[in-house]
């Protein structure tokens, strides 16, 4: 899955495949040993185009068989391992990783064969707490990634919890050692290792919303399966309130403010937003003021909230490529720069600010 992270909306695979490597490391300590021969591990992210795997041995050929839960073949293939004994596999088009997959391993003579655990996990940004279902009586790795207010660089806590008879699990994040204040975008992980080393994850972000400040659109990430409401309320009338459903992928983005009439309503700086998906994810638009100075090649953003804020901009020419990029924090009198290749008229800059609640707002400036 594609969680939110950059824009507040995709999370890199490589970071998702960082996190099962953590836990593995984590955990491989506990692992009963197993014959060199047949240790070869796969790790299934649930929602995924690929699976990963290690200790297949330097350059070795790993043939892969992967069906579904009723048996019928998703992906048939051979790859070569890494000098470090790691290996990846694509899915065929169309095909993502889902609980009761299998994926049979062969190295030689040797095969094993994994059946991907049914795992889900949902996260309250309130109470802090991450709940979810996944095999009973077993025990699973709760991950949270904090992001402290930026877009990039983040601060990781963990609990290892038990799955009760019933097959339900809860991770509190409010207080002890691995306390961690949930806000909207934090990524979530919920990591199932069994006996062998092999692993199964599931992953989301906490539930928030992007704004784009000035048009009627807005995005929205939450826990699958749910429904987000939000509304925008300006000088006291409420203009908007919609319900969105949220996919079996936690997010839904192209969403629309509409009136009562069906007409779409533009948000503005000023306007009040509230979502039923967590009481804290209520807060008023920021004026954000984007320029662009083409001599210089200079893009910068004030997102009307002092020092100290997450911002990232992106600089795109007529044709989406991008020729500037930067994130970080806002700071003298509370703006942010980034330097592009060159700024052209017709260019855009996009601009995202992160509130404190870990909600986005964005803005787009066409230059002139």
């Amino acid at each position: 899955m594609n969680r939110p992270i950059a824009h507040g909306l995709s999370l890199p695979r490589s970071a998702a495949t960082g996190i099962a490597v953590a836990c593995l490391a984590l955990l491989i300590a506990g692992v009963a040993p197993v014959a060199a021969a047949s240790n070869v591990n796969v790790f299934a992210e649930i929602g995924a185009s690929q699976v990963f795997g290690q200790h297949a041995g330097a350059h070795k050929a790993v043939k892969l068989e992967w069906r579904d839960s009723d048996g019928a073949l998703k992906s048939k293939q051979s790859v070569v391992s890494a000098s470090d004994g790691s290996w990846i596999s694509d899915a065929e088009p169309g095909e993502v990783v889902e609980a009761g997959d299998t994926i049979k391993m062969t190295i030689g003579a040797t095969s094993a064969t994994y059946t991907v655990a049914a795992i889900t996990a949902n996260a309250d940004r309130v109470s802090d707490m991450v709940s979810g279902r996944a095999p009973a009586n077993s025990q699973i790795v709760v991950t949270v990634w904090n992001f402290n207010g930026g877009f990039v660089d983040y601060t990781q806590e963990q609990e290892v919890v038990a799955v009760n008879g019933v097959g339900s699990y809860s991770a509190d994040f409010s207080t002890g050692s691995s306390a961690s204040d949930i806000k909207g975008f934090d990524a979530v992980f919920a990591t199932l290792i069994d006996n062998r080393g092999d692993a199964s994850e599931y992953s989301l972000s906490a539930s928030a919303l992007r704004i784009w400040e000035g048009r009627a659109a807005f995005d929205v990430v939450g826990n699958p399966g749910s429904s987000a409401e939000a509304t925008l309320t300006r000088s006291a009338t409420q203009l908007s309130d919609v319900t969105v459903p949220i996919g079996p992928d936690a997010f839904r983005d192209g969403n629309s403010f509409v009136d009562a009439d069906g007409q779409r309503v533009r948000s503005q700086a000023g306007d009040q937003v509230q979502s039923n998906a967590s009481s804290d994810e209520n807060f008023t638009l920021p004026n954000v003021v984007i320029t662009a100075n083409k001599s210089t090649a200079r893009a910068t953003v004030n997102c009307g909230l002092g020092n100290g804020y997450g911002v990232e901009i992106v600089v795109l020419d007529r044709y989406g490529n991008a020729f500037g990029f930067g994130y970080g924090f806002t700071a003298n009198g509370g703006v942010f720069t980034v330097k592009a290749l060159k700024i052209k008229s017709g260019y855009k800059i996009d601009a995202y600010c992160k509130l404190a609640t870990g909600d986005v707002v964005a803005k787009v400036l066409t230059v002139s």
